[in-house]
């Protein structure tokens, strides 16, 4: 039997490669347990990883936020820092890919209120808002869930 740090490895991966362990059954027969894409393990190993990751994405923002403002408020910011091409092309690119999450956003959501709501929340927190948005759709699915359960919309039945 693998070491349970060993399996979770293989199951965070479960695009890199398939592993097969044999597993010695009472009756001295073996059987092959698989590990890899489609696995109850990699299920869940990849929902916890997502939590975390995007818990981290939130955690992360939060603090780098709160350390600039308490740098400087973005009020304050010199003219020569608005103007910049680059501080231009960096808003412009992360604007657009707001825009682009939250399109995905509109077909999950149903919901015209949900669907404002979000968009003025994105565009106002940016990464703050779109992580706190996944993060509560990995917490509505079990942990067994496949990740089409997350990115898909929910039946409506």
């Amino acid at each position: 039997s693998l070491h349970p740090q060993m399996e979770l490895l293989f199951a965070i991966l479960p695009s890199c490669f398939c592993h097969t362990q044999y597993q010695r059954l009472p009756s001295c027969l073996y059987t092959a347990k698989q590990y890899g894409p489609g696995s109850p393990l990699t299920d869940i190993a990849v929902i916890l990883f997502l939590r975390f990751f995007f818990l981290f994405i939130l955690g992360s923002m939060l603090c780098v936020t709160t350390w600039a403002s308490k740098q400087m408020p973005i009020w304050k910011l010199p003219y020569e820092t608005w103007t910049h091409p680059w501080f231009i092309a960096t808003l412009f690119d992360a604007y657009w890919g707001f825009l682009t999450f939250y399109c995905w956003l509109v077909y999950k959501e149903v919901s015209w209120l949900a669907r404002i709501a979000w968009l003025i929340a994105i565009l106002l927190l940016g990464n703050i808002a779109m992580a706190i948005y996944v993060l509560i759709q990995l917490i509505r699915v079990p942990l067994s869930a496949k990740v089409e359960e997350v990115l898909l919309r929910r039946n409506l039945e």
